[in-house]
């Protein structure tokens, strides 16, 4: 394995598993400002929480797909890939869920 891939393998893994944690960092801060409520809008503050906490798991399997994908001379399997795709379909998700399903609105109209 060249120190090219070593380098690239190691630093994908440690840089998506740093922004994981500074997503879910930001997801814990919005669900305790949601918590208090402070300025009238919790469900706002829980679907941002929520966001980022997806933004979390998607960052870390980036991490763990970018790993793989560098491992050995063997080609490239097809777990990486996916792992990455599942990433990306996972970050891309909170935009989709705020246009149809998961509006801080319709939170509100259900809950009350």
């Amino acid at each position: 394995m060249s120190m090219a891939r070593i380098v690239i393998r190691w630093f994908g893994l440690l840089a998506f598993v740093a922004l994981g944690l500074l997503c879910l960092n930001n997801a814990a801060h919005r669900a305790w400002v949601a918590s208090s409520a402070a300025d009238g809008h919790p469900s706002a503050w829980l679907f941002s929480a929520g966001s980022f906490s997806v933004w979390s798991v998607a960052a870390v399997l980036a991490g763990f797909g970018i790993f793989f994908l560098f491992r050995g001379s063997r080609p490239v399997s097809k777990l990486p890939i996916f792992i990455l795709a599942f990433s990306l379909a996972l970050a891309v998700s909170p935009f989709s869920a705020s246009s149809w399903l998961w509006t801080p609105a319709s939170i509100v109209e259900a809950s009350g």
